[in-house]
């Protein structure tokens, strides 16, 4: 009671009770997410940008506190209008561009843009670009080497200040094809690390390591509040009061 009371001094039940519950929706959403991934009934009928793309804007938690929402499901053109209006201040970008510059690789479109929150002083800012893959793809090379031209078309611009601009490019699947499989471990980076640039990393990761990543985090916090879920059912129910309109019928 004595701790209680302490505690309420700097903060308020509600607080409380409300952090308690994010912990809980987190990581039943978490084992949702690994159910829609890898279970092959539940996943069948799951498509990137009508289903999975849309729930992940909204948790976008999965990837790191440290990251904002910035974009999403717009051309790279507009990615870079984006960045250079909110971060740089300029409104030009319309004849900074030019229309040689609209290329087919500047309509590609990149799933998820996640800024970070708060500078890192003389650093600049760091931005996360993150194409995501329907879990009944397996990766290869067409897929490497897309996310591979949105970091060189991006980190190459010149618009962006190289000294205080850093990219990270992340291709997430359920699985790789073996042509790329090899590429995946190097000996000086960690996995998935497949290209580093001057500004700009490119990593191409398996869901398993990003949501045991998200576990891990949360994981200390878990254990203190002894929060536990009963069964799958809870993470599948916590999609479907939550996402009911982002999931395929019948679901």
């Amino acid at each position: 009671r004595e701790e209680l009371s302490d505690l309420l001094e700097n903060t308020s039940l509600s607080s409380i009770i409300d952090t308690m519950t994010d912990i809980k929706n987190r990581l039943a959403f978490l084992n949702g997410l690994e159910q829609i991934i890898y279970d092959k009934e539940l996943n069948k009928n799951i498509k990137e940008r009508k289903h999975l793309h849309k729930i992940i804007l909204k948790e976008t938690w999965i990837f790191g506190e440290e990251y904002s929402y910035g974009a999403d499901d717009i051309t790279l053109k507009n990615v870079l209008k984006t960045y250079i209006k909110d971060y740089l201040g300029r409104e030009d970008f319309e004849e900074l561009i030019g229309a040689e510059e609209n290329t087919e690789q500047h309509n590609l479109i990149p799933d998820v843009c996640l800024w970070q929150q708060h500078s890192m002083g003389s650093a600049g800012k760091k931005n996360l670009v993150i194409e995501l893959k329907k879990p009944s793809l397996n990766a290869g090379i067409k897929e490497k080497n897309q996310i591979e031209t949105y970091a060189s078309i991006v980190a190459n611009d010149n618009r962006f200040p190289k000294e205080n601009t850093k990219w990270q490019f992340v291709l997430i699947t359920k699985d790789f094809s073996n042509d790329i499989k090899p590429l995946l471990k190097q000996a000086d980076r960690k996995k998935g690390h497949i290209v580093k640039g001057d500004n700009y990393d490119v990593y191409v990761l398996d869901w398993g390591e990003i949501i045991s990543e998200a576990k891990i985090r949360h994981e200390f916090l878990k254990e203190k509040l002894n929060i536990n879920l009963k069964d799958n059912e809870e993470g599948i129910n916590y999609l479907r009061s939550r996402y009911k309109e982002y999931l395929p019928d019948n679901f």
